[in-house]
């Protein structure tokens, strides 16, 4: 039976209670439903705020989760697997400091 592993990791800043951003990253090098993927992740994004995406030269999608879970995503297929990139709480500092770091992202 094959394993599924993900890596992910996440930034934080503000107070540990309630940090005032928060940045998510997950990879999946196993999973191999990179087009289905970013097809149900535009899906569950709000549909005026979906965007072509491009980080560290690979192509995706972002755009606004809304709902209990909202957040800021920003999804790219890279090799051919989801690298997925999520910032909360919702605000347009917090999304223009995530755009910052995503356009420093080097794969080399």
């Amino acid at each position: 039976m094959a394993t599924e592993r993900a890596t992910n990791f996440y930034l934080e800043s503000g107070p540990e209670a309630k940090p005032t951003y928060q940045l998510y990253v997950v990879y999946q090098p196993n999973n191999n439903m990179a087009e289905k993927g970013l097809a149900q992740a535009k899906q569950e994004m709000s549909p005026e705020s979906i965007q072509e995406a491009i980080v560290g030269g690979h192509r995706g999608v972002e755009g606004l989760i809304t709902g209990p879970k909202g957040r800021y995503h920003t999804i790219v297929i890279k090799d051919g697997k989801l690298l997925s990139f999520s910032t909360f709480p919702l605000t347009e500092e917090n999304k223009e400091i995530t755009e910052q770091i995503l356009s420093t992202v080097s794969f080399e």
